[in-house]
């Protein structure tokens, strides 16, 4: 069984491994990780990822055009992916968990 449900996941996935997007979260104590990676475009995956693309065996037709992406990683190391059509989804998303987060950290401490 893999950590991604798809290919596409996997190729979002190794994104969010270069320290690019909004992070935070912690797997070992709360359970969850999060990246946001903001908005990408099928022209940026293809001209700036491509062997990223090719090594997972994705291709950019796996990604909605324009969407903006959360990564999620679990404390098992599960991988899950959102995708939000507008800016304002996608911020919603990104500030709701991280307020969670932050309400458990300060709880934590």
């Amino acid at each position: 069984m893999s950590k991604f449900a798809c290919p596409r996941d996997e190729v979002l996935y190794q994104l969010t491994l270069d320290g690019t997007g909004e992070s935070f979260g912690d797997v070992t104590t709360w359970g969850l990780h999060y990246t946001g990676l903001g908005e990408l475009t099928r022209q940026e995956l293809n001209s700036q990822h491509s062997d990223l693309l090719a090594e997972a065996g994705a291709s950019v037709s796996d990604f909605p055009e324009n969407n903006y992406w959360v990564v999620a990683e679990d404390g098992q190391g599960f991988i899950t992916t959102y995708a939000y059509s507008d800016e304002a989804q996608y911020r919603s998303a990104l500030v709701d968990a991280e307020s969670r987060w932050s309400t458990f950290d300060n709880g934590a401490a």
